[in-house]
């Protein structure tokens, strides 16, 4: 019995239209109107935050960047200072060569003037001895100023290179700031990197850029000696050992009581001077 008087009223209303207008009187708009606006603000936080994350990175890599950059420069100067050092090592071997060649030369020309000497009477041997004595001679007399000219001219190499050493270290510290400076603006032209630069930032850097390398002078003897057995060891064969026996077991005899045999001694070696004010 309910169940029909509701049906019949509910078809009332439809005929009269009042349950057509109830309908529209619903609250979904203001409850749309909200999620709207909650939406359009959880948007607005979403960009603001990949807005911040995303400078974040930026200022991150380009802090990166820029340490990245000083301290590609700073290990190229380390290298060229360690590359020098090897050859300045190099260019004083290479003085112990060519005064190794100059006393070869020395020897070859004395040894031809006493084969001359001993041997020139002798016939037909005389005239060999003479004429290989005579080409001795000439290739000592062009070779011994050519090896002292090499002497006299490696000494001011060596010196042109410890004054690069000094130009490449100053400069390179002094660079360091333009090139953090330079690659930061690269990256964000908002970014700047002068904190790091103040007086007090300068100080403590140019303190630790001191004091990761250290200079030798002639007056710290003991550095100065490992540094000459340094170069010592770099000696190649011919300026470390020149010695020789002629035909090893051979041996002339003068006399059937005396002999004699033909030995051949030469090194050359860095030696350090210490009679003067400094040792040298």
């Amino acid at each position: 019995m309910n169940r029909r008087i509701n049906l019949d009223f509910q078809t009332k209303l439809i005929k009269s239209g009042q349950l057509r207008l109830l309908a529209q009187r619903g609250q979904a708009l203001p409850l749309g109107l909200a999620f709207i606006v909650v939406g359009m603000l959880g948007g607005l936080v979403l960009f603001n935050t990949g807005q911040v994350a995303v400078n974040k990175q930026r200022l991150a890599n380009a802090s990166d960047s820029a340490a990245y950059s000083g301290s590609v420069w700073h290990a190229r100067s380390l290298n060229f200072q360690a590359y020098t050092n090897r050859a300045m090592i190099a260019n004083q071997v290479s003085i112990g060569q060519a005064t190794s060649l100059h006393s070869w030369a020395d020897y070859a020309y004395t040894m031809g003037e006493n084969a001359e000497r001993v041997f020139g009477w002798i016939p037909f041997v005389g005239s060999f001895v003479t004429t290989f004595a005579q080409i001795i001679k000439g290739i000592s007399t062009v070779v011994r100023p050519v090896a002292k000219g090499m002497i006299q001219v490696i000494t001011p190499i060596n010196e042109a290179v410890g004054i690069a050493q000094q130009a490449m270290f100053s400069s390179s510290f002094a660079a360091t700031p333009d090139i953090v400076r330079n690659v930061a603006k690269a990256s964000d032209s908002r970014f700047t990197a002068d904190t790091g630069f103040t007086a007090l930032g300068l100080t403590t850097n140019l303190n630790s850029w001191s004091e990761f390398t250290q200079e030798y002078t002639t007056e710290d003897s003991e550095d100065v000696f490992d540094r000459t057995k340094l170069i010592n060891d770099s000696r190649d064969k011919f300026s470390s050992d020149r010695n020789w026996d002629f035909f090893d077991d051979f041996w002339v005899y003068s006399t059937p009581f005396t002999k004699h045999k033909v030995i051949r001694e030469g090194e050359t070696w860095l030696a350090m001077d210490t009679s003067g004010d400094e040792p040298r």
